[in-house]
């Protein structure tokens, strides 16, 4: 068989996908897409405020309760806490000690990172700024939920560790949205911690994906599809099948050649989820790697 069969999808998938998102009570779809932006666009916003390159990439997001992602925070962790009326509790927002720190050099416009170990008490000024570095980086995320609801930023403050859990911990699920990020060679993760329920007057609006009006396809669907587009795909191909004895098997030897039939003069026909998808030739690269030569279109709508 010459065929050529992959396990990647159809841009029809696509749709299936954007309807799953938004079909259990499981996860806040609206949400994640919302802070997909935020977390794509913070680099950006950071490095104009801290007046250095930072960048920062998305990690993913996820569902726990509060209690349990407090234990998880080491004494690595710096967490400072916030309000967003008119929601009501409060968000947490950690941050890998030695990123802030950073982050807090660069605003003092200092060109390194702080030694590994630097464990020091922070002065009234440092702890002034890193509140200021939390509250723009709140303020990027409360723009982009401005899509759901007006609101802002309110008493930013760094969260004192004790026995007792912060009341944000006191939740029994959380929304988690962790972003990978680097600034003058240091490399951290940032994590926003919500409760859901702070949510819950929107959170039929934030956990089912808005239907396109009219004619006019939807501004979500369009920029999530876009997402979509660039994960991505694990492609593989059985570009031929053959039958032979075991007993011819049983005697290969090293330097034996195989025939498998692949007849390079003519097209093959390559399908995705058993639909054709497009016709390529089969060869090979300078490198001696088996290559395909699209000679048709691709035809992923089927």
């Amino acid at each position: 068989m010459t065929d050529v069969q992959t396990d990647t999808t159809s841009a029809t998938v696509e749709d299936l996908i954007i309807s799953a998102s938004g079909g259990g009570p499981a996860r806040l779809s609206y949400l994640e897409f919302l802070g997909s932006d935020f977390a794509s666009e913070l680099g950006e916003v950071l490095s104009k405020y801290l007046r250095a390159e930072v960048t920062s990439e998305l990690d993913g997001f996820d569902y726990r309760p509060g209690a349990e992602i407090h234990a998880a925070c080491g004494d690595t962790t710096m967490r400072l806490t916030a309000e967003l009326p008119p929601w009501p509790g409060e968000i947490s927002i950690g941050f890998d000690r030695r990123l802030i720190l950073t982050m807090l050099n660069a605003l003092l416009g200092q060109q390194a990172g702080p030694d590994e170990n630097d464990d020091r008490q922070l002065s009234r000024l440092e702890t002034r700024l890193i509140r200021q570095i939390a509250h723009s980086i709140l303020n990027s995320l409360t723009s982009h939920l401005a899509a759901i609801r007006p609101i802002s930023v309110r008493n930013v403050e760094i969260e004192e560790v004790g026995e007792d859990l912060p009341r944000w911990a006191t939740a029994e699920r959380c929304f988690t949205l962790k972003a990978n990020m680097t600034l003058l060679r240091c490399a951290g993760a940032l994590t926003l911690v919500l409760p859901e329920d702070n949510l819950a007057e929107d959170r039929d609006l934030i956990a089912v994906v808005p239907e396109p009006d009219g004619d006019q396809e939807n501004e979500w669907r369009t920029e999530l599809s876009h997402l979509l587009r660039k994960a991505d795909v694990t492609l593989t191909a059985v570009l031929a099948e053959a039958q032979i004895t075991l007993a011819e098997a049983m005697s290969w030897q090293p330097g034996k050649t195989i025939a498998v039939g692949i007849d390079t003069s003519r097209e093959l026909t390559v399908f995705c989820e058993d639909k054709t998808a497009f016709r390529a030739v089969a060869g090979h690269r300078d490198t001696g790697a088996i290559a395909l030569r699209l000679t048709t279109d691709v035809d992923m709508e089927r």
